[in-house]
């Protein structure tokens, strides 16, 4: 099979600058492996969600922001500290999340995400 697996409806790069979704829709989600409605790889950095609806994503995460601190230890990598400034609100979703927090970073907090019985 020729698919693409390790994407979402919305793909987020890792390196940031004060990036907001806001107010999306994302439905019906499907394939062999790795699904995700909004993903942020490997570390992601400064970014915000909110508001956003994400529904029926099978086979992976409505919403995937996960755990990559190898990055900030990449020879040559720009980014140094990973999963910061991550800043998670107000999303409606159905299945499952994974949205990894740094404690470490006041920045940083995920709140008011409910997930749906649809």
């Amino acid at each position: 099979m020729l698919s693409l697996i390790d994407g979402g409806a919305i793909y987020i790069w890792t390196q940031n600058k004060d990036v907001l979704i806001r107010n999306n829709y994302i439905h019906d989600l499907d394939g062999p492996h790795g699904n995700r409605g909004i993903f942020g790889d490997d570390g992601v950095i400064n970014v915000e969600l909110d508001g956003n609806r994400v529904f029926r994503v099978h086979g992976g995460y409505a919403i995937d922001i996960r755990r990559a601190a190898r990055v900030g230890h990449k020879k040559g990598s720009a980014v140094k500290r990973t999963n910061i400034g991550i800043r998670v609100h107000d999303n409606l979703y159905t299945g499952r999340v994974r949205i990894h927090i740094r404690k470490d970073d006041p920045r940083s907090y995920s709140t008011n995400n409910r997930r749906l019985s649809r």
